[in-house]
């Protein structure tokens, strides 16, 4: 690779023993690859922990430098139709390997087929499992049809811990002559959130840019973090029950800022939670926020959504404001 290669493929793990933060698994697939074998298998968990490169590593210590020939990358939600299931998938299984007793499929995104297409994937796994292993990876588990699951050894793979994180993230630094302080390396591994990936995509658009005396503030601006003080003014506003500065703080986050409603609901959530806010008031925002969140999914507007939100926040605080005089009216005259 030369060097401006994306770092995350050049520093991808190439056996088992460089993996981290898996180790409640480690001792299966190190025993799979002494002995050769391998079941059908599903991998769940999020995104940048290491799912795709653990099949590699498994790939490539069952069959050793023949691993290419015997190892098929598939991706679920480029290839989710029935049609493809049954032609691609199926093609691909149905051809006996060349230097080995079996080969393996690795299906990643696999929580994105189509429901017509679970079954024929499973009657694939069933009819060329003699020749064929097959490894299903997924960030839900819970939306692989039962018959599927059934028949797959589940392994859930953990986030990678800011410390380890930091630790795969020093030893690239170092032999990129990346210019980053120490506290900006760790607030890196801190914002990835368990993502070894996204840690060395952002760590890798530093060294394209040629920026230097790279420090938190630059980290934070890469993530485009969101700023909870923007967030806390908004239920401020709510709390204070001005709709007008409400409307203006929700069009400055979503269209000056441009921050996501995902991001602002994150940021909200840590807000409301941490907040001096009645309990009964956080339960109810928080409730209404799951409500909210799947209108967003389903493709509802996220200006009106959001506002809608915010209204419906205004009426909390007004009635706990209320309880809350009622109550000291009572004190009063007592």
């Amino acid at each position: 690779m030369n060097d401006m290669s994306i770092l995350n493929e050049k520093y991808r793990p190439k056996t088992l023993d460089e993996i981290y933060d898996q180790e409640h698994i480690m001792t299966f697939f190190r025993g799979y690859v002494k002995n050769k074998v391998c079941p059908h298998m599903l991998f769940s968990g999020r995104p940048g922990t290491g799912k795709t490169t653990i099949a590699k590593c498994l790939a490539r210590g069952i069959f050793g430098e023949t691993w290419k020939e015997s190892f098929y990358e598939l991706n679920a939600s480029d290839d989710r139709k029935l049609s493809i299931i049954r032609d691609k998938v199926k093609n691909a299984a149905r051809v006996a390997p060349l230097h080995h007793k079996f080969k393996i499929i690795f299906l990643d995104e696999a929580d994105n087929l189509a429901w017509d297409a679970q079954p024929a994937l499973r009657r694939i796994i069933e009819d060329y499992s003699d020749i064929c292993r097959f490894i299903l990876s997924c960030n839900y588990p819970n939306k692989i049809i039962d018959p599927i699951a059934d028949r797959l050894v589940h392994f859930r793979f953990r986030n990678l811990s800011p410390e380890n994180t930091k630790l795969m993230l020093n030893k690239v630094v170092e032999k990129e002559g990346i210019d980053i302080d120490n506290s900006a390396l760790m607030t890196l591994a801190i914002l990835a959130n368990g993502s070894m990936r996204r840690a060395l995509n952002v760590l890798c658009s530093f060294k394209m840019a040629g920026i230097k005396e790279i420090d938190d503030q630059k980290v934070y601006n890469a993530f485009f973090w969101v700023n909870d003080v923007y967030v806390k003014n908004l239920v401020y506003a709510t709390i204070k029950g001005d709709l007008d500065i409400v409307n203006e703080k929700v069009n400055d986050l979503l269209d000056k800022k441009n921050y996501t409603h995902e991001e602002i609901f994150n940021s909200m959530d840590r807000v409301i939670r941490e907040g001096k806010i009645p309990m009964g008031a956080k339960i109810d925002i928080l409730s209404k926020m799951a409500d909210v969140e799947f209108r967003l999914k389903m493709g509802a507007s996220e200006n009106i959504q959001l506002k809608y939100l915010m209204v419906y926040m205004i009426k909390v605080f007004a009635k706990y404001k209320k309880r809350r005089n009622v109550e000291s009216a009572k004190k009063e005259t007592q």
